[in-house]
């Protein structure tokens, strides 16, 4: 894989990842969040502890990877797990990762296709090439 390619994908990847620590409150209440009922309704528990939820709720990608803090993720990531590794050994869908990978950079993406930041053209190949660029970091693929 092109080596510019890899610092793009890793550079949306740590977007994603810690875009949520510098938003606001009230950015973070329009993000989307995977009900719990989902989980229950798949023979998991729910978690218990309340700050677990409160992490899970502000965080997609923390629900969706199935980890409880910023240091979890972290501390896993440095161990050299990809986040499907993260994903596969919390029990959760690895595809639910990717699509929400996807969904956030492709909003960002639009933002700046409407602000004039980046050309048609240039938007239409860098959609083009998202979720195989995605799908590749989730799994640890140069």
């Amino acid at each position: 894989m092109d080596p510019k390619r890899i610092f793009m994908a890793s550079a949306m990847a740590f977007a994603i990842t810690f875009g949520t620590i510098l938003c606001n409150e009230e950015a973070n209440a329009g993000t989307a969040v995977v009900p719990h009922d989902k989980a229950g309704a798949q023979g998991k528990t729910k978690p218990t502890d309340p700050q677990v939820q409160q992490v899970e709720e502000n965080d997609p990608l923390h629900y969706a990877l199935g980890v409880s803090s910023e240091e979890e993720l972290y501390d896993a990531l440095y161990k050299g797990h990809s986040l499907a590794d993260i994903a596969h050994h919390n029990d959760k869908e690895i595809q639910g990762v990717i699509e929400l990978q996807v969904s956030e950079l492709t909003e960002q993406l639009d933002k700046r296709l409407l602000n004039g930041s980046i050309t048609p053209s240039t938007y239409q190949a860098q959609i083009a090439e998202l979720n195989d660029i995605v799908t590749k970091s989730v799994f640890g693929y140069t």
